[in-house]
């Protein structure tokens, strides 16, 4: 019998600085030179929210405010964000965080890297893995929505 397969919550941390949105991405252990958004599994007892902002506090060193969900693969195929699905090569729940503090000193702040970029910025980067590129394309959406507002 195969063990299920652990779920994952992650977010994408952006800030807006002189009228300009920034995303904070942080160095992958697994593959260097390789920027990710932080994320992680989702502990017992605890939402897919509060993962997610422990995760982004653990590898990011930054709290913020949750501001709504980008993406979950665990929607109904009823739900119209399950055709996205299918097209996006993306797991676990995703969420747009507003940061809020920036913290020097952090749990894996030896471990990674933190890199501020535009969202154009973002995707010219070499490596940049397919995941975090179709979240910074909902991420970008999101924010151009907010301004249309």
């Amino acid at each position: 019998m195969e063990a299920e397969k652990r779920k994952i919550a992650g977010c994408v941390p952006f800030t807006i600085r002189d009228q300009e949105s920034k995303v904070l991405l942080i160095t992958s252990r697994k593959v260097p030179g390789t920027l990710v958004f932080p994320k992680g599994g989702i502990d017992k007892k605890e939402t897919e929210e509060e993962a997610a902002k422990r995760e982004t506090w653990e590898e990011a060193g930054v709290h913020g405010t949750i501001l709504q969900t980008l993406f979950d693969d665990s929607s109904s195929a009823e739900d119209s964000n399950s055709i996205e699905k299918k097209r996006r090569n993306l797991e676990g729940t995703w969420f747009l965080l507003r940061v809020e503090e920036i913290c020097d000193d952090w749990p894996e702040r030896h471990e990674r890297h933190r890199l501020w970029l535009t969202i154009e910025e973002t995707l010219n980067q070499p490596h940049l893995r397919s995941a975090t590129r179709q979240l910074l394309e909902l991420t970008e959406k999101v924010l151009n929505r907010a301004e249309d507002n």
